[in-house]
């Protein structure tokens, strides 16, 4: 069965977003052939990987004819290119599925507008894919008669290898005198940031936190921590990547980001593979993934202290946490768990025949 995914170029979609699609491309080339088409490349003029993309199938219709055409859905000019993209897919005679990745989903989902916008986006979908239980519920009123199936983003096979290391040999029972609180992602609002900085007043001088990462908002975060005069307690890495990040990870005790605005965080999967317990905000899709097994969650908009005091909980209660993680990275994020869900969401839905074995 022919598969062609439509998304953002591999190499240039930001963060767990281009490590879930690369896993998704190579767990459904074990059974498929899988064609990769990019519809957006970052700085582009005038919507060329749109242009090239149509123009790519109106040269060679009848090989849609039969196949199975997988959009994977941004904010709203992305589902807007790929809707007019999936109308010639359906004209070719193709299945065609609608896959969300975007927050901001949510967000037009709580006006009348909105409303009527994802209802128009989705006529020429057969079916619907989401990420967590949280967002099944979320969407499936507004999908008509539409098939709405949940599909975790998998992890890829350096990410697994981590996780089956770590199952085999759990993190070592926390015996230093540090406890390192790691906030690991794109430094803009909305990820909580602020409050992880404000929280650590409140920890006791053995909490040291590390933020890895870049963005607009580092120069407020560096003088917050001036302020609240802890700069000696924290330490900004900048972006980081490949060995670096795997180093950071290791090296951590508990993973932190109460972010109020994520659409699934695949950044809560690494540090579940590093076994590293996770204190995260309850919204959203969030405890789909952050689960009481692997850490706590607190309410949204919650006080610097109430912080404080989960992380001094899971400080406390460390040994309770170990191998829950890379145990769930395994159980629930796989490349083999997610594509055989994958599999026989297609076969259930008679697009394509049982893969053989």
């Amino acid at each position: 069965m022919l598969i062609k995914m439509f998304g953002p170029h591999l190499n240039e979609s930001r963060g767990g977003m281009s490590s879930a699609l690369t896993a998704f491309v190579e767990g459904l080339r074990v059974h498929h052939n899988v064609e990769y088409i990019a519809t957006q490349i970052d700085r582009e003029r005038l919507f060329q990987s749109w242009f090239r993309s149509a123009w790519h199938m109106l040269k060679q219709p009848k090989s849609y004819k039969g196949s199975v055409c997988w959009f994977h859905m941004g904010p709203w000019l992305s589902m807007i290119r790929k809707a007019s993209l999936a109308c010639l897919a359906k004209l070719f005679g193709a299945e065609t599925i609608a896959h969300f990745h975007a927050i901001s989903v949510d967000d037009y989902l709580n006006s009348r507008i909105g409303r009527l916008f994802v209802r128009a986006i989705l006529l020429p979908f057969d079916q619907v894919v989401v990420l967590t239980p949280w967002w099944y519920e979320r969407v499936y009123p507004f999908v008509g008669n539409k098939p709405v199936t949940i599909v975790a983003n998998p992890v890829d096979h350096a990410l697994q290898a981590v996780a089956d290391h770590y199952n085999q040999h759990p993190k070592d029972e926390k015996g230093h005198s540090t406890t390192t609180v790691l906030s690991m992602t794109r430094l803009i609002e909305g990820k909580g940031l602020e409050l992880v900085v404000e929280c650590m007043p409140h920890l006791p001088e053995h909490f040291k936190l590390v933020i890895a990462g870049d963005g607009p908002l580092k120069p407020k975060l560096e003088e917050l921590s001036k302020q609240l005069k802890i700069n000696h307690r924290v330490t900004f890495t900048g972006w980081v990547a490949g060995e670096a990040k795997r180093e950071i990870i290791g090296a951590s005790d508990i993973f932190c980001l109460p972010s109020q605005h994520d659409s699934f965080g695949m950044v809560f999967i690494e540090a579940m593979a590093f076994d590293l317990p996770i204190v995260a905000t309850h919204c959203g899709p969030i405890p789909d993934v952050v689960t009481s097994d692997v850490g706590l969650t607190i309410p949204p908009n919650s006080a610097p202290r109430a912080l404080a005091s989960a992380l001094l909980n899971v400080e406390r209660n460390y040994e309770a946490y170990r191998g829950n993680g890379p145990t769930r990275v395994s159980n629930y994020y796989s490349l083999n768990k997610v594509v055989a869900n994958i599999d026989q969401m297609l076969s259930q839905n008679h697009c394509i025949d049982e893969p053989s074995a």
